[in-house]
């Protein structure tokens, strides 16, 4: 037991190293994480605590993270103002991100312990989510995802030993951390249900309980309901303070924005976009489990294990797990690659069940009866030496399993460390762009920018306090109107990043008079200055 202890710890010790790896990886914020950390700054140094502005997400992660930049990152000027350092931010917000992933990993362990009662099992489980490449994609983060799945694998743990109203009041923190926990209830309804302690009666019990398993079958039933019952409560409950929350907010509902950020045309995908949608899926879910190869290997494995087995927990997991794609590919969800960190811990749960990992090892290990045969004087030459064979067989076949689930480890290894994916944060696509905020916080007092492409990012990393004034318009017709409708006659900037084509733009200033031409790069980022037409003739230059 002291063993599985320290294996336990070795595996939360790889997590936090590999997570402190994958952390030193990234560089700036993607613009869903500037978004929820701008929030976090204006609670943390403005003392924002309703969260003004559209906000689309409930409030959970944000408050969490304006906690960390109030503990790590907010510094004091002289004059007592409170201020927040970009990459101060950064680190705090991720960093807690990187906590959030081990205790995951800790948690997913011990309902692995309690769905098979087998601490290997409950290691294996918590190595294979500590080295898949969609964790260390996300744990690092500032999303609301991560939050979110520690609550609602809190949920799920509840639920299965029997806890509900724990069960429900963790429910009910995942989904204040992202609505999209809601695709665990039929998880957490199962796992309450087909969970630990179950009540049974033995003939001795002293009480004289009749022992007919209708009786049996009824209390379990009664028992079931009740717990269910509380779960509900719990939950009504906590949706109920979260309803008052978003109402006596003075903003549009973060709710009813959401709906309307994430609303489509139709609710229903055409059956000819199915094998688009199945091809935008797999090429990021194929990083579930290692890389494409490792992962269909898995895949594999649990439908062979599920089919011989017919353990019905393992199979309704594995309906939900099928259920969930399923529903993303007939409907017009979005398709992002981190709705899918959601099939993670069921994929993982059902990784013991595999014919490959080895759940039926059993029939693998060198059994005591065969040993004593061999050993028995009175055997026959001929039967020990059958015996002896299959035993060494049976070695040889251990060996080679071993030495397969080694290789697959260290495919899922090399995957999660050494190669770089299309998944997670930034990843080096925006750096450069704290560059960019310094130097056009160099320029005058409420010098204009417009900034058509860099929202969030370019916003958080001019800082709090910038006295720059950034303008955005959704077309190239909206800013030349704009721009020419402004009478102020200092220079202006356009800010665009370098792979998207600004030609449109350009040629729309230049048509309306205004003087134009690129003054610098920053890294990825171009930034052109604008000199509007009456500056241009009242020029010396002009006048000549």
């Amino acid at each position: 037991m002291k063993a599985d202890g320290l294996a336990s710890v070795a595996v939360l010790l790889l997590s936090f190293i590999l997570n402190l790896y994958a952390l030193s990886q990234y560089e700036r914020f993607h613009p869903d994480e500037a978004f929820y950390m701008t929030f976090a700054r204006n609670a943390a140094v403005n003392g924002d605590g309703w969260l003004q502005g559209a906000l689309d997400k409930p409030p959970l992660t944000i408050y969490f993270n304006a906690a960390a930049l109030i503990s790590f990152a907010i510094d004091t000027d002289p004059n007592g103002v409170l201020y927040l350092d970009a990459h101060k931010g950064e680190f705090a917000a991720r960093i807690t991100g990187v906590l959030v992933g081990v205790v995951c990993v800790a948690v997913l362990m011990r309902l692995a312990y309690g769905l098979y009662g087998v601490p290997r099992h409950a290691i294996m489980t918590g190595l294979w989510l500590a080295l898949s490449p969609y964790m260390l994609a996300f744990s690092p983060t500032a999303f609301t995802d991560m939050p979110m799945m520690l609550c609602s694998l809190l949920a799920l743990l509840f639920a299965w030993h029997k806890r509900p109203m724990w069960s429900g009041i963790t429910f009910m923190l995942a989904v204040a951390a992202k609505p999209q926990a809601i695709f665990f209830v039929p998880l957490i309804l199962m796992f309450q249900h087909f969970g630990s302690k179950r009540i049974t009666f033995h003939r001795d019990t002293a009480c004289r309980v009749p022992t007919n398993k209708h009786f049996l079958h009824n209390l379990n039933m009664s028992l079931a309901f009740f717990s269910l019952c509380r779960w509900l409560f719990t939950a009504l409950l906590g949706g109920g303070l979260l309803w008052l929350w978003d109402t006596l907010r003075p903003e549009t509902s973060v709710f009813v924005l959401g709906a309307i950020n994430n609303s489509h045309a139709t609710l229903f995908s055409e059956l000819s976009d199915i094998p688009a949608r199945w091809a935008v899926f797999w090429q990021a879910a194929q990083w579930l489990i290692g890389n494409a190869i490792t992962t269909s290997i898995i895949l594999i494995g649990i439908l062979l294990g599920l089919i011989s087995q017919k353990n019905q927990v393992k199979i309704l997991i594995g309906v939900w797990l099928v259920g969930y794609v399923g529903l993303h590919l007939v409907t017009t969800l979005n398709l992002y690659d981190r709705y899918w960190l959601l099939l993670l811990p069921g994929l993982i749960l059902l990784v013991p069940s595999t014919k490959i990992v080895g759940s039926n090892s059993k029939r693998l290990i060198f059994r005591r009866v065969e040993v004593e045969a061999c050993l028995d004087p009175t055997t026959s030459y001929f039967s020990r030496k059958l015996n002896m064979s299959q035993i060494v067989r049976t070695k040889a076949n251990y060996r080679l399993l071993a030495f397969g689930k080694m290789l697959l480890m260290l495919a899922l290894f090399y995957a999660a460390i050494m190669t770089p994916l299309p998944i997670g944060s930034d990843r080096g696509r925006y750096t450069g762009i704290d560059e960019l905020a310094d130097y056009l916080n160099t320029k005058p007092v409420a010098t204009v920018i417009y900034d058509r492409w860099l929202g969030w990012q370019l916003g958080y990393y001019l800082g709090q306090w910038t006295n720059k004034r950034r303008v955005h318009f959704p077309t190239p017709q909206a800013l030349v109107q704009g721009a020419l409708a402004l009478s102020e006659t200092g220079t202006r900037y356009l800010v665009a990043p370098t792979w998207e084509n600004v030609e449109e733009w350009l040629a729309g200033l230049r048509a309306a008079h205004f003087e134009v031409f690129l003054e610098t790069h920053i890294a990825q980022f171009a930034v052109y200055a604008i000199t509007p037409p009456s500056s241009i003739s009242q020029s010396p230059m002009r006048e000549k």
